[in-house]
């Protein structure tokens, strides 16, 4: 699909009664922020798959808890469904997977996987899934010293940033005594071993 239609559709699915859902506008940061980042270390990944990966990444934001579920047990069999019920916040990451693909005919893996992780990560995470996974944290839209923090850190790497990000998660889940996904800890586990990052 044309990344302008696609846009296009996007804003058509993130609008309810006529308002626009802001989550519509964190997607453009993305979208611009994923840009930024493939610009500044020379990735060369292919911008129609960042692209589209960025502005769908979040796809999934708006669907219940019950029908993600139903939609995890339908078409997941990688997940601990169990995990899945004590973590709500990541479902969207996992659930807009099959968002993509089922409403945006998105059949590319890479694009698929750079969704389906993008809150969690994974241990040895491809160029692009960590591309998106630090954009959707550092778009211009969010506020606050833990989002000032990672961009400081991307000056220096992308994989310091992305490790960044899993360790102020983790500190913030532990501090409120939430569930931590176990791929959140095991991709901060890989991040620390891998770079030796404290």
């Amino acid at each position: 699909m044309n990344y302008d239609l696609l846009v296009l559709k996007v804003k058509d699915y993130f609008t309810s009664n006529n308002v626009i859902k802001n989550r519509y506008y964190h997607s453009l940061g993305v979208v611009d922020a994923a840009i930024y980042i493939n610009k500044l270390y020379d990735l060369k990944i292919d911008e129609d798959k960042l692209k589209t990966a960025a502005i769908l990444h979040d796809i999934a934001k708006y669907v219940s808890f019950d029908d993600s579920i139903n939609i995890l047990k339908e078409n997941d069999s990688f997940l601990s469904i169990e995990d899945c019920l004590k973590s709500p916040q990541v479902l969207h990451s996992f659930v807009g997977k099959y968002i993509a693909e089922s409403k945006f005919n998105i059949d590319d893996e890479e694009i698929l996987n750079a969704i389906y992780f993008h809150t969690t990560g994974h241990p040895n995470m491809t160029a692009l899934e960590e591309v998106i996974f630090v954009a959707d944290y550092i778009e211009d839209g969010r506020c606050g010293y833990v989002f000032d923090n990672v961009r400081k850190a991307l000056e220096s790497s992308i994989h310091y940033a992305a490790f960044l990000i899993l360790k102020q998660t983790i500190n913030y889940l532990n501090e409120t005594n939430s569930f931590i996904f176990p791929l959140t800890i095991d991709t901060f586990n890989y991040y620390k071993k891998e770079y030796n990052y404290e």
